[in-house]
């Protein structure tokens, strides 16, 4: 039974320090994960390592993020682009760390009721009395997909995180937006073999029916989404674009763990909110209501611009 955690900020060093006073490290990519066990209970910490190099980690981790920990020693560039990207994407739970007073810097966002602590001890304890959301378990399974890959003896294996209902060993699920059936072999939870794994779990399975490459990242089991190539959305850019969104700009959408070029119908300036068509370059998989972010990667400001429900 877990709850997922982002660390973010400006500094890995610093990211990474908080996330070794909490759990102990389990991987390390450009997204990296560090889990801890509590009476049951595991605490799956995810940090963004290639950010501010890369926005897409920082992303990633947002958007499994139950609880948000926002690391500040200083305001910087970077600490106002995470700040945008959380509110855009309404990461409304969480903590700042600072002993800076940066948390008024909050009060025009989503980040306002933030609690504020002043050193990792206020904000481990925090994260060590998360409870985990059990009402998601009773619905159809959907889980996402963050990494595939091969593995000798063992075959094609997916780790992820189950964000409703319940995972169970021989499931039979669609996988989208490639389509294909995908059976589930065996299951790990914290490198334990489980007959099932529950929302909020992070996942390994071994699976069949389908190859690496149809189940990459962003790839969503249990067939629950819709798939399409555009839509009709109503964007709302931040305030702090720093230019407007304009017609036809190529962009990059992250929805959920998917990472889309696309194009917009016409200009959304800083701050407004505008009915858009999006239009993708490959076929993507959503929930209706799903918050998405839009990202202007060559921008020398804020990368994160707009945001926008499918």
């Amino acid at each position: 039974m877990g709850v997922n955690v982002g660390v973010f900020g400006e500094l890995a060093e610093r990211r990474q320090e908080f996330c070794k006073a909490v759990a102990k490290k389990d991987s390390e990519a450009d997204l990296s994960y560090y889990s801890n066990v509590l009476g049951g209970k595991v605490v799956s910490v995810l940090e963004p390592t290639l950010y501010p190099e890369k926005l897409q980690p920082a992303v990633f981790a947002a958007h499994l993020a139950d609880y948000c920990v926002l690391v500040a020693d200083a305001p910087s560039k970077v600490f106002a682009e995470t700040v945008v990207l959380l509110d855009l994407l309404e990461k409304k739970a969480g903590c700042i760390v600072t002993q800076a007073g940066l948390k008024p810097l909050l009060e025009k966002t989503l980040l306002k009721d933030y609690s504020e602590f002043p050193s990792w001890d206020g904000a481990r304890d925090a994260v060590f009395a998360l409870q985990r959301d059990d009402s998601r378990d009773g619905h159809p399974v959907r889980a996402v997909v963050d990494s595939s890959f091969e593995v000798k003896g063992v075959g094609n294996v997916a780790l992820g995180v189950v964000e409703r209902g319940v995972l169970k060993v021989h499931d039979e699920l669609k996988a989208l937006p490639c389509g294909k059936q995908v059976g589930v072999k065996s299951i790990q939870v914290h490198d334990v073999d489980v007959k099932q794994a529950v929302a909020g779990d992070r996942f390994g399975i071994a699976f069949k029916g389908a190859s690496v490459a149809d189940v990459a990242r962003g790839t969503v089991l249990g067939g629950l989404g819709d798939v399409t190539r555009e839509a009709k959305v109503s964007m709302r850019a931040s305030p702090f674009a720093g230019q407007p969104v304009e017609a036809s700009e190529s962009l990059h959408a992250v929805v959920g763990l998917q990472f889309v070029e696309c194009r917009v119908s016409s200009e959304v300036a800083p701050g407004a909110e505008k009915q858009v068509e999006v239009v993708f370059e490959r076929d993507v998989v959503f929930e209706p209501g799903e918050a998405c972010l839009l990202c202007r990667l060559n921008s020398k400001g804020n990368r994160a611009v707009a945001s926008f429900k499918l």
